[in-house]
This record gives C-alpha cells, sequence and structure tokens, in this order.
C-alpha cells in the first residue's frame, strides 16, 4: 500500500504513507523526513516524530530529517577542497547537518511507485557555501520487516556530500528514556570529540573501555559514567568506525523488539538525544527530554575532510555516490 496525504495543519506539504503485513512508514516531503515507522505485529511506534507541520518546522533536533549536505560537524565552517578554500555558515560554533538551511528545510518532489517512495531535490550550486549543484533522491522501500534507504547524489563540480537520516529511535511501548534499550555495535574504534565539540581525527580503542558495545549492553550502562568524552556532550555523541567489511552496524533491542541497522557505510554517529527538550511549556511530546531517542547516523567519519582525505565524503563532478541503510525488525522475545 502506498498513500500520499497531507499533515492536519497544512495543504501544501505531502506526507506519504508506505505500508506492508509488518511495517507502515509515514515520510514528509520536508526534509525527507522519516516521521512515523510502526511494527504493526506489536502496534509499536519505534521513532519520535511530531504531529503538525508547524512543530516541524520550529523543532531544533532534526527528528527523522534527512541531514546535510554533509551530515555532523565541519570545523569551524571550515575547508579546502582542490587547494580552494570554503567557509559555510555556522550554526552555533561549528557548520552542523548542513548548516542554517540544510536538507532537513527542503521541500523535496516525490513519486510514489508500487513498493517505494522516491523523494528529489535540487541543491543548487553555493548552497550553504558548498561549491556545485547536485541532484540528489532519497528512496524509501519496504521489504517484509526492513524499512531500506538508499541516497543518492551527482553534482557537476566536485564538492562535498554525506546526508544521513538524523531518525531518533525508541523501542519502549511507553517512550520512556532509552537507557534500557540493548545495544550492539560492529565497532572497535570510536572517534574522539574534541573540548570543542567537533570530532577531531583522534581515535581511541574501545576494547576494555566503557564504548566497547560489540557484545552488546545497555546503553545506560555506558550512560553512567563520568568519563569526558560522555560529559561533553553530556551522553554518547561519537562516531564508530565499522570494524569489519560488513554491512552489519548496530543491533538495538528492549525485551519484545529488536532493530538490527546494516549499512554501506563506514559506520555511524551514534546520538543518544542528551539535548532533546519541550518545544514550550505547553509541549504534549513526552518524549522530547534528555535520553528520549537514540539515532544512528551512518555516514563518512565527520570533518574527516580536515583530517583524513581517504574517509572524507568527497564527490567528484559528473560521478555518482550512493549509499544504503537497511532498518529491520524483529519481534521475538529474546530476553535481557
Amino acid at each position: 500500500m502506498n498513500l500520499k496525504c497531507t499533515y492536519p495543519d497544512t495543504h501544501d506539504v505531502p506526507v506519504y504513507c508506505l505500508e506492508n503485513d509488518v511495517l507502515k512508514v509515514s515520510i514528509s516531503a520536508y526534509g525527507a523526513m522519516l516521521k512515523s515507522l510502526v511494527y504493526k505485529p506489536l502496534n509499536r511506534e519505534t521513532v519520535l516524530g511530531l504531529a503538525t507541520f508547524a512543530d516541524d518546522q520550529r523543532q531544533s533536533f532534526y527528528l527523522g530529517a534527512c541531514v546535510g549536505r554533509c551530515g555532523n560537524r565541519i570545523a569551524f565552517g571550515k575547508f579546502s577542497l582542490n587547494d580552494k578554500a570554503y567557509e559555510l555558515p555556522l550554526n552555533g560554533r561549528h557548520h552542523l547537518h548542513g548548516g542554517i538551511k540544510g536538507f532537513d528545510k527542503a521541500i523535496f518532489q516525490g513519486q510514489l511507485m508500487d513498493d517505494r517512495l522516491i523523494l528529489r531535490h535540487t541543491s543548487p550550486d553555493g548552497d550553504q557555501g558548498y561549491p556545485g549543484t547536485i541532484e540528489m533522491e532519497v528512496t524509501f522501500r519496504l521489504d517484509e520487516a526492513s524499512l531500506i534507504i538508499d541516497i543518492k547524489g551527482q553534482s557537476d563540480q566536485d564538492t562535498l556530500f554525506d546526508p544521513t537520516m538524523h531518525t531518533y529511535f525508541n523501542l519502549n511501548e511507553d517512550k520512556a528514556a532509552i537507557t534500557n534499550h540493548k545495544v550492539r555495535l560492529n565497532s572497535k574504534t570510536m572517534y574522539r570529540v574534541a573540548e570543542n565539540g567537533v570530532t577531531d581525527g583522534t581515535t581511541i580503542d574501545v576494547t576494555n573501555t566503557i564504548f566497547d558495545f560489540r557484545d552488546g549492553k545497555k546503553i545506560g550502562d555506558c550512560l553512567n559514567n563520568d568519563h569526558e568524552q560522555l560529559v561533553r556532550g553530556r551522553g554518547l555523541d561519537n562516531f564508530f568506525l565499522k570494524e569489519h567489511d560488513l554491512s552489519f552496524m548496530a543491533e538495538c533491542r528492549v525485551d519484545d523488539l529488536t532493530l538490527v541497522i546494516n549499512t554501506d557505510q563506514m559506520g555511524a554517529h551514534v546520538y543518544t538525544g542528551n539535548y532533546l527538550e519541550k518545544l514550550d511549556e505547553k509541549d504534549a511530546y513526552n518524549f522530547l527530554s534528555p535520553q528520549g531517542g537514540i539515532c544512528f547516523e551512518t555516514q563518512h567519519v565527520p570533518n574527516s575532510i580536515n583530517f583524513d582525505l581517504d574517509k572524507a565524503p568527497i564527490l567528484r563532478a559528473g560521478h555518482t555516490v550512493t549509499s544504503q541503510t537497511i532498518y529491520t525488525f524483529e519481534g521475538a522475545n529474546r530476553g535481557n
């Protein structure tokens, strides 16, 4: 099943629905935003999403949005490409998630096709300071218990291109804090965040540390620690490099539901919703509080254009880059 509707408070911005026997998904043309992902056997909403277009516009948490051109931070908004220096607009101390008006605020053009939705957007040369005109597509499709997200981009100039889905997952039925979620990561290497809040190229071998999730552990067991990386980010807010050349990146589960994340990207930035807060005093969204959701932002190493060109998301003129991330659900009770 696929449907097109609108928000209750606007007639201009479509919301699309994909549904099969296992999953029901709602995606907004605004920011290619994954607003709802229901696991139907449990009638369980698994992501954080807001009810109205007005709320989507005024929230600053990138809830469910496709962020870019580059996800995460570029230090002080500066980078060099082909011996030319670029300065990007700052939102905070650094350039974050594509800038002041990134992909998360764009209205994508949608096309429903059988089991999939294709959202298209053109980012013109100079958009948020980046070189080159980019033609991009974000495709959502269902395959049984999996939601598959493909992102494709092509540019007419050498540029940077590293969008990611900023989806906040919460598998709890009551949407209590995600500290009970047991997380497993395919990663031996975590990137350090410097005092100024940006990934600086320094890596941490997680072996025998609180950041070793290879055997799986409750996220709260990590957060309940005074390690400087956790204090600095008010919780987990770091990039984890995939250890093996496999698609598996992460598993996240509660007693009755498991989410498995596979990707062809080199890793994921794991963020435990440390800065979530109420939109205002009348806000009824109880999940908008610290650790209300967990993000697995599959992407290149953040800020790598400034310290490791081998890991940097450089898109060459005339070339096409693609990425794929798959969310798969399992409903069996697998214990704690």
